[in-house]
């Protein structure tokens, strides 16, 4: 009897042992930055790359094969450490890296039949699927770019949590981190980085880029000095884009599911925390309830008073988050910053990137825009990405 009381205590204290290591591991790695774990997904041979991303693109830039690597890092969410993921993908034989960061469109926040074959750090060198990793993170990358592609918080490993969506100063945290890791990974690899960084981004994406470049040139100078971004139809000024929204709420709009979990997010990520019973006119207790409507008219979702407020000036703390959260204006880019939009989008107005050219082009005459007659929100992605490559390539 003895003996085996002995021996429940030695496997008890064991088991308190394992526990109380991995704590401290967790403890100890978590930190903003760090880089946890590099893992080897896929090769893609320079013979095979043309298979994976069809041939729309010319031959001449089709020039290395492509590994990936999923890389696990520390971040914070809810300012608690937390572990996210992302995609990298270097060219094969390269020495010198130019270094890309390419952030993603919109996932809808709910899993669906196919959901996680968007996901950067789940692609496994596919042929089918992943879209926006084959034609622009892998087209890049066979171009000589290494290419940094976030999952972002809300995906992949993080999928218990919400996600910041475009609330941009809550998405930049978890993406600078996986840009600081990228740097520990080079190290490790002996890898020569001069801290030059590339920033691209389509619509979601493109205002994770374009603030990225107004957040690193105002904080991160010692880490990165941004020679470009190049940047397909994002929500630069969002503080007209809300006002539009609202001033023609009782119209019909495609996306409103995308504008009522906006409003959510602004909410919730800015940690203004207001009862979503004051914002909205129907339940709404998470991302998927705020992003599942029924009706195609802004009136029909938000509160007429909430609407008339910002309207009108007089919700001051709601103005003031979506000031914060606009990028059109008001800075000086060091970096180059290309804007690409389709005149014929009814996602994201097309204003969002004329706003920013004429603002941005005032303060640096640094910008240039290409405008694409007709085009919609994605119809013009291949062209967008064969343009950034010709023009970051002049800025190697």
């Amino acid at each position: 009897m003895l003996f085996k009381i002995v021996k429940l205590w030695c496997f008890l204290f064991c088991l308190f042992l394992v526990f109380s290591c991995e704590k401290n591991d967790k403890n100890l790695v978590v930190q903003r930055g760090a880089l946890v774990n590099a893992e080897k997904q896929f090769d893609i041979p320079l013979s095979e790359i043309s298979s994976v991303i069809g041939d729309s693109f010319p031959s001449s830039l089709v020039k290395y094969g492509v590994k990936g690597y999923k890389i696990t890092y520390g971040t914070i969410y809810d300012n608690e450490p937390i572990y996210s993921q992302a995609l990298l993908l270097i060219p094969e034989g390269v020495n010198i890296i130019h270094l890309v960061a390419y952030f993603h469109g919109t996932n809808v926040p709910m899993k669906i039949l196919g959901s996680e074959q968007k996901i950067p750090s789940n692609y496994d060198g596919s042929t089918k699927n992943w879209r926006e990793v084959r034609f622009c993170g892998i087209t890049l990358a066979m171009s000589g770019y290494c290419v940094l592609l976030p999952d972002y918080i809300g995906y992949g490993i993080t999928a218990d949590k919400e996600h910041p969506f475009i609330y941009y100063p809550e998405l930049f945290k978890a993406n600078i981190d996986a840009l600081l890791a990228t740097k520990r990974f080079f190290e490790q690899q002996h890898l020569f980085y001069d801290n030059r960084l590339f920033l691209a981004g389509w619509s979601q994406g493109a205002g994770a880029s374009l603030s990225a470049q107004k957040y690193i040139e105002a904080n991160y100078t010692d880490e990165f000095k941004v020679v470009a971004s190049s940047n397909l139809a994002g929500p630069y000024n969002f503080t007209r884009f809300i006002e539009e929204v609202f001033i023609n709420s009782s119209k019909h709009y495609r996306a409103v599911g995308l504008y009522s979990w906006a409003g959510y997010a602004l909410n919730k990520f800015s940690g203004l925390n207001r009862p979503c019973d004051q914002i909205f006119t129907f339940p709404v207790y998470d991302q998927v309830s705020a992003f599942e409507v029924i009706t195609s008219k802004p009136i029909d979702l938000f509160r007429e008073y909430f609407i008339k407020n910002v309207l009108n000036g007089d919700d001051e703390l709601f103005r003031a988050i979506i000031l914060k959260n606009s990028f059109h204006s008001d800075w000086n880019p060091k970096g180059q910053v290309f804007l690409h939009h389709g005149t014929a989008d009814d996602i994201v107005p097309y204003f969002n990137s004329e706003d920013a050219f004429h603002a941005l082009n005032e303060s640096s005459g640094n910008v240039y825009f290409y405008s694409y007659e007709n085009a919609t929100h994605d119809s013009h992605l291949d062209e967008y990405i064969k343009r950034t490559i010709e023009d970051f390539n002049k800025l190697k």
